[in-house]
């Protein structure tokens, strides 16, 4: 008697072999797919894209080798202001004509001690311009004593050379018929050593001679272009002494008729501002005008306050907005940070053209162009300008910003 029926036994006898797989339907496989496609997506802008950390901050414009500030040498009143602002002037031309204050506070008269002063001046640039040429004829004479000494010395040396050839050519021929009786057995090899030895010294004597020739030529190149380049530098020194004699005699005359003096423009330049009218009296340290010399290009000066100055240094990026060009028609510029001040200035600092509320660090950017370019024209820009920058301090991928939070707990915890 078995546990099972008979007929449950024959129907395991006729069952199917292998396992049974259930299909899928094929939306699942491409939900499958596109969810995959978009985790891969979103992992790989997370890993590739930047997040940047930017501080705003205020700064102006300046020229990078500073603004030339023109005062008067001596107390006066403005008679005549002959520049404008914007015009280009030349180094020594005349910028402006101040009357002198007639008496000093003695009462004596000022004009005729400064007439005095400028006739010494003058005098001294007279005696100057002798003096050069006297200078210049006995440097000549030194320089043409020494070249005819380097000449001498030359001629000896090539006349040393031809006895040293024909010692050097001597003692080849004896060394050679030397060594054939030597070969012969007429003679020692003690004896072919030492005329090979004589003949090494005379070849020695020649490679001295050859260097003591290029030495002695190459101290009489040098003494040829200085004696040439003397009556170059005299005209040079001339043509500024008849300058300052024609500047010094301009003032004297000036002196003498109309008690004034001119103020001339020490680098040629740009007139970037007027600071006095005509008639206005000038103390001493009251500047007539500013300079911006040629050739100097504007950067931007920044003005960090100390609590972001922590993650600024040389080459952050930065992106400035100017003042008198709306970023929303004109655009940013893009700059480099390439100098950061380590001096901290305060906020009563009175050389800064923005009023601060705290003390501030200065750093300094360089632009890429000197202008704005909009409606098909070039506006450029000019020293003084106010702006807005934003500085780059920090720049990671997002994925290192999601996991900022983890590796700062992980820092405090380690």
């Amino acid at each position: 008697m078995t546990l099972f029926r008979q007929q449950a036994v024959d129907e395991q006898y006729q069952r199917l072999y292998g396992s049974v797989t259930i299909s899928p339907p094929i939306s699942l496989h491409i939900l499958s797919a596109v969810i995959l496609s978009v985790v891969s997506v979103i992992f790989i802008y997370i890993s590739l894209a930047d997040y940047s950390r930017k501080e705003k901050v205020r700064g102006y414009l300046l020229p990078e080798s500073g603004v030339l500030k023109v005062y008067a040498n001596q107390l006066g009143t403005v008679d005549q202001i002959l520049v404008n602002e914007g015009d280009h002037v030349e180094q020594g031309q005349i910028l402006a004509r101040v009357t002198l204050a007639r008496t000093t506070v003695t009462g004596s008269e000022l004009n005729e001690s400064l007439l005095a002063e400028l006739e010494q001046q003058l005098l001294l640039l007279n005696t100057d311009k002798s003096r050069y040429q006297k200078l210049a004829n006995i440097n000549q004479q030194k320089l043409k004593l020494k070249l005819s000494g380097l000449t001498e010395s030359l001629l000896l040396i090539k006349r040393q050379k031809d006895l040293l050839d024909k010692t050097v050519a001597t003692r080849e021929a004896q060394y050679r018929k030397l060594k054939v009786l030597v070969d012969n057995g007429h003679a020692t090899e003690t004896q072919l050593q030492d005329r090979y030895q004589a003949l090494l010294s005379a070849r020695r004597d020649m490679e001295a001679n050859a260097s003591n020739r290029v030495t002695v030529e190459i101290q009489f190149n040098d003494l040829k272009s200085e004696l040439e380049m003397i009556p170059h530098q005299l005209g040079m020194e001339l043509t500024e002494n008849a300058r300052r004699r024609s500047l010094l005699t301009q003032q004297i005359e000036e002196t003498r008729n109309n008690h004034k003096f001119a103020v001339v423009a020490v680098e040629s330049g740009v007139v970037t501002s007027i600071s006095v009218k005509e008639g206005e009296f000038l103390s001493n340290n009251r500047s007539l005008m500013s300079i911006l010399p040629s050739g100097s290009e504007l950067i931007a000066e920044l003005l960090i306050p100390t609590r972001s100055a922590g993650f600024i240094k040389r080459g952050s990026a930065t992106r400035l907005r100017f003042d008198a060009f709306p970023y929303q028609r004109f655009g940013l510029m893009e700059s480099e940070i390439f100098q950061v001040d380590k001096a901290l200035t305060l906020s009563n600092s009175h050389n800064i053209p923005l009023s601060l509320n705290e003390p501030v660090y200065r750093v300094r950017t360089r632009l890429p162009y000197q202008a704005i370019t909009a409606y098909n024209q070039s506006f450029p820009l000019k020293s003084g300008m106010l702006l807005e920058a934003d500085i780059v301090i920090d720049q990671r991928s997002l994925l290192e910003w999601l996991l900022d939070p983890i590796f700062s707990l992980k820092g405090r915890i380690g």
